[in-house]
């Protein structure tokens, strides 16, 4: 009579295998980036650099700013309002506070002996 055994899976030692290749070393007549970007500045024309120039002081407005995220006249007067009568609200909800303290311990800010 046979017996049947399993057969034992046989898996690579990860020791043993290969290790890949390191990247290839850069040439040595490469430009470096910072050298790259200094070339295309320099290639630039004068005319298009004052452009972008202008182009960008034109961006740097609050009303572009408020343009881009939507927010307009409007919009800002009734966020005003809404943040005025928070601070309203908070402030007599502070008077009332300080009113009831007082009244319930009137020796509460009398000088007190020693």
């Amino acid at each position: 009579m046979q017996t049947l055994e399993p057969k034992s899976l046989s898996l690579p030692n990860p020791l043993l295998l290969p290790l890949p290749s390191p990247p290839p070393a850069a040439a040595p007549n490469s430009i470096s980036i910072g050298a790259r970007s200094a070339l295309s500045r320099q290639r630039r024309s004068p005319q298009r650099r004052n452009q972008r120039g202008q182009r960008r002081a034109w961006r740097h407005t609050s009303s572009t700013y408020s343009r881009c995220i939507g927010i307009f006249s409007k919009a800002m007067g009734i966020m005003n309002s809404f943040i005025n009568d928070i601070f309203e609200k908070f402030a007599q909800e502070t008077l009332m506070l300080t009113h009831y303290t007082l009244s319930r311990d009137p020796n509460l800010y009398q000088a007190r002996p020693p």
